[in-house]
């Protein structure tokens, strides 16, 4: 399989060495199938991925797959998954992936940590939200958080949140060149986008100003402030539009009951909530999963074994829970 290929690539890519470590994390689906297998393939002494039944897939099944991956690799020994966070599991972790199955990681898992070990984000700190890590818990327990570095050249993960804009628009019928995109939100996901969509000849503007027609489509993508994008009192207004145009959520806020009063096309029809993401960069394939997940676990190992110069590449520190040691004094 393709995925094999590439978490063997990812691993040599970020020179991701587990041994002699135990990791926690999730099981899920789709391009997050690849998570635990990842890390057995990088020699983790051992991987307790945390499942459950969700939208996205039934926990059965979720199982059945991974493990069935697992056989044919040759790791199944090292994966174990199971269905609750108990603490008999996560005293055994040196790293905890901040993924969904793993979260929240409350005060109760906070104290059934090891002293020595780290939380990984596997996204930048940006990103971070208070509900999923207690941080007064790992304050007092000196547990250190570490995001990743997105933007390194070897991840590229913005270019990827472009291309899935793109493939959403293309699903869609809507043929990039020569149409006119509205794209509501700011942050580091808007200029890639707008980048690509330009060499595809489109006209991309981020404000209904900026554009001689009407929008053939509106993106939203908005991930760090809780603004409303579309409504009534919103940027963008349905009301009054002849024809709506289609409106394709990443993330942002959305008054959804205006959307549907005014009979707008939506995509997905339930968009996430605000602060998290309606689509992943999973949805253009494997690649920049698996790529960012071996490079969050990267910067596990590379904390671990004080390695100064991967902490300076990969990781980003929190800036309201600065890490434990300074990068710059390690080697």
């Amino acid at each position: 399989m393709r995925e094999y290929q590439l978490m063997r690539n990812a691993i040599s890519k970020f020179d991701l060495d587990l041994t002699g470590r135990t990791v926690l994390t999730e099981a899920a689906s789709g391009s997050f199938t690849w998570t635990p297998i990842l890390a057995t393939m990088a020699n983790a002494d051992k991987v307790i991925a945390v499942t459950a039944s969700s939208p996205y897939g039934r926990a059965e099944t979720v199982i059945e797959e991974t493990l069935r991956h697992a056989r044919l690799l040759g790791v199944e020994e090292k994966l174990d998954i199971v269905g609750d966070k108990l603490p008999e599991y996560i005293e055994q972790a040196d790293i905890v992936t901040n993924l969904g199955f793993v979260r929240p990681i409350d005060a109760s898992f906070v104290e059934a940590m090891k002293s020595d070990s780290v939380i990984c984000l596997m996204w930048e700190p940006w990103e971070f939200r208070d509900k999923d890590i207690d941080l007064e818990a790992c304050r007092s327990m000196g547990v250190p958080i570490l995001g990743t570095n997105e933007s390194d050249d070897r991840l590229q993960t913005y270019k990827y949140v472009a291309m899935t804009v793109c493939k959403l628009l293309l699903e869609r019928d809507i043929e990039i060149f020569d149409t006119d995109i509205l794209i509501l939100g700011k942050g580091h996901f808007v200029e890639p986008t707008m980048a690509l969509l330009l060499s595809m000849g489109a006209r991309v503007a981020d404000n209904e100003q900026g554009l001689d027609n009407p929008p053939d489509c509106v993106v939203c993508m908005e991930h760090e402030e809780n603004d409303c994008l579309v409504g009534e009192a919103g940027l963008y207004s349905l009301a009054e539009k002849e024809s709506p145009p289609l409106l394709v959520h990443i993330c942002g806020n959305i008054d959804t009951d205006h959307v549907a009063e005014c009979k707008a096309p939506l995509v997905p029809e339930v968009p996430a909530a605000c602060g998290f993401m309606s689509f992943t960069t999973g949805h253009v394939g494997p690649k920049p999963v698996i790529d960012l997940h071996a490079a969050g676990l990267k910067v596990g190992q590379a904390w671990l074994d004080e390695d100064g110069v991967a902490l300076r590449q990969l990781a980003k520190q929190l800036p309201q829970y600065p890490a434990l040691i300074d990068f710059n004094n390690q080697r």
